[in-house]
């Protein structure tokens, strides 16, 4: 069997957080206090994914340090039919810009709350369409 090398040690490796909430929606720390702790850890690219608020804080980027274009998308069962937050059904769907040139970040529409499967696949597909890469969250 041949061998295969995953990781090449000679390749450059970055650390990075591809999912990080700052205080524009429900994190603790500001973009700029995330950038100094988590490079003070190791990591070299972040993703700030607020809630319902697409920001690229491209004003952090460095020769060391890059930031990803990105939000965090939540469509979320009524909490009228389900009042308890750990049993409700919920979407919430990253998305990463691949195209973040000339985009305005007011621009990009954010989801209706309606929890349908057609309305999330409608949604994906839409910011898909526009150069995002859609993932998944804590399903």
């Amino acid at each position: 069997m041949k061998k295969k090398i995953l990781l090449a040690p000679e390749e450059n490796w970055y650390k990075a957080n591809l999912h990080c909430h700052c205080t524009v929606s429900d994190g603790e720390w500001t973009a700029e206090e995330i950038k100094e702790r988590y490079q003070e850890q190791g990591y070299s690219v972040i993703a700030y994914t607020d809630h319902m608020d697409y920001r690229r804080h491209t004003d952090l980027d460095d020769e060391s340090f890059l930031t990803i274009g990105a939000f965090e998308a939540n469509i979320d069962a009524p909490a009228e039919q389900y009042p308890d937050w750990n049993t409700r059904p919920v979407y919430h769907l990253n998305f990463y810009d691949t195209r973040p040139e000339g985009r305005d970040c007011a621009a990009v529409p954010m989801p209706e709350q309606v929890y349908t499967m057609e309305n999330v696949n409608a949604y994906i597909k839409a910011r898909k369409d526009e150069g995002f890469l859609c993932c998944y969250n804590h399903p």
